[in-house]
């Protein structure tokens, strides 16, 4: 069984093949930059890898349901971490679209990018692409050599919104974890978490936070009472637990390494306050290594 059957219902994965209209009915186009999602490092593991190993024709093998939506078509502009993009790789990545986007047998475009520097490069396109075929940029935080690899996942719903109807002429647009998110507002929320994208909001009711129960301990607070205060006004949309060594951010353990005491007591304000009953938006997350 592939990586994508893996993780995507049989409904849903039928649901979008319908929408598509079957397979042969116009083309997306894929460019590839690099990132994560098409990172490599030790069996199994989320860190210590190498960002833009693989090409987008290899990732692509790990998604053959693909095929079935539309003809798809890989450009790979370049194949870095993120953090190395450039203004000419935009500039490269904006007229290869308006190039592209002349021929109509083409519908839309997906771009596999990494997380760091996402954000930017949807604005920038959002600003410079000329055509109203959607545009749908994702990536993954976890590389594709990692046990349960979101990258093949969000890479099949993003070709999804790049051929629908409905996405055409509303910009650039961000797919990522089963959300999609406007280029002028979009954003990076955590290091962590594979729901890492969000996006600015006016509605109060949409407002809430992350909890890194390390970063709660390195400010010096008790995470447990964090997460029973942020329960309580109903504002703890995802946790990441874990343990900190108190030498500086980004350097967390494993959870209960340090103080299996504290980390019990998370676990329990969690469980006394229903986390996850009332539809919060993420989820539980917990580091092991």
């Amino acid at each position: 069984m592939n990586k994508l059957a893996a993780l995507l219902p049989p409904k849903r994965m039928q649901a979008c093949a319908a929408d598509a209209g079957g397979p042969g009915r116009g083309r997306i186009g894929i460019l590839a930059t690099g990132g994560t999602i098409v990172g490599v490092g030790a069996a199994g593991k989320t860190t210590g890898y190498r960002p833009g190993a693989l090409t987008a024709e290899e990732l692509l093998r790990d998604v053959p349901e693909l095929f079935s939506l539309a003809e798809i078509e890989t450009i790979q502009l370049c194949n870095i971490n993120s953090d190395d993009m450039t203004a000419e790789m935009w500039l490269a990545l904006a007229r290869t679209i308006n190039e592209r986007a002349a021929d109509p047998d083409v519908l839309g475009f997906v771009i596999t990018h990494g997380t760091d520097t996402m954000e930017e490069t949807a604005y920038f396109l959002n600003l410079t692409v000329k055509t109203a075929k959607p545009v749908v940029i994702t990536g993954s935080m976890r590389p594709a050599t990692a046990i349960s690899a979101d990258g093949p996942l969000n890479l099949y719903e993003a070709v999804c919104v790049a051929r629908s109807r409905e996405a055409i002429g509303q910009g650039v647009l961000i797919w990522f974890s089963d959300r999609i998110y406007a280029a002028r507002s979009v954003t990076k929320t955590s290091t962590y978490h594979v729901m890492a994208i969000s996006a600015a909001t006016i509605d109060p009711k949409r407002v809430g936070g992350n909890l890194e129960s390390a970063h709660a301990v390195l400010a010096g607070l008790d995470p447990a009472n964090e997460i029973g205060f942020a329960m309580a006004f109903g504002k703890l949309f995802t946790v990441h637990l874990n343990d900190q060594n108190g030498i500086r951010y980004d350097q967390d353990k494993s959870f209960g390494v340090e103080n299996l005491r504290q980390a019990f007591n998370q676990v329990k304000a969690l469980v006394e306050n229903h986390y996850g009953s009332r539809g919060e938006d993420g989820g539980l997350e917990v580091k092991t290594v």
